[in-house]
């Protein structure tokens, strides 16, 4: 699931963003005993 908490003011960026991480959704799944592999990622975009 994806939230975007704060828009850049740029929509081609967070576009870009939104795409880059959608395409995770092709890694595999972590392996069922790692408990710690299935918390939630906070990840940080700034744009320079």
């Amino acid at each position: 699931m994806l939230d975007i908490l704060k828009s850049s003011g740029n929509r081609a960026y967070d576009g870009s963003v939104s795409r880059a991480i959608g395409l995770t959704r092709n890694l595999p799944q972590p392996p069922p005993h790692c408990n710690w592999c299935r918390q939630p990622i906070d990840v940080v975009f700034q744009p320079e």
